[in-house]
């Protein structure tokens, strides 16, 4: 399989190829649309976000989602707070009594 990869300095939009799972979660981070070429994805947070779109192999899928691409919202903490590091401690210790 040959893997193609862009790098833009401000990219209007991504495309993630089917070893690129990792830049579906950038993409959301970043506030780029992301249309990715698979039928399913390990981040379906991105997808509700309304960031990513899982458009497969079809040219026509491809085409038509890349016409109609819209930002996602603009809700925060898609994937936590960030003070998770700071909250496991504290709920074991309380949960293990420690």
């Amino acid at each position: 399989m040959k893997v193609v990869t862009v790098i833009c300095t401000r990219p209007q939009f991504i495309k993630c190829t089917p070893v690129s799972r990792g830049i579906q979660k950038d993409a959301c981070f970043l506030k780029v649309p992301c249309l990715t070429l698979r039928d399913e994805t390990e981040w379906p947070e991105t997808i509700e976000a309304g960031w990513n779109a899982l458009v497969g192999a079809d040219s026509s899928r491809i085409i038509r989602n890349f016409r109609n691409l819209q930002t996602g919202s603009a809700q925060h903490g898609v994937f936590g707070n960030g003070h998770a590091a700071r909250s496991i401690p504290r709920i074991l210790a309380k949960k293990f009594v420690i």
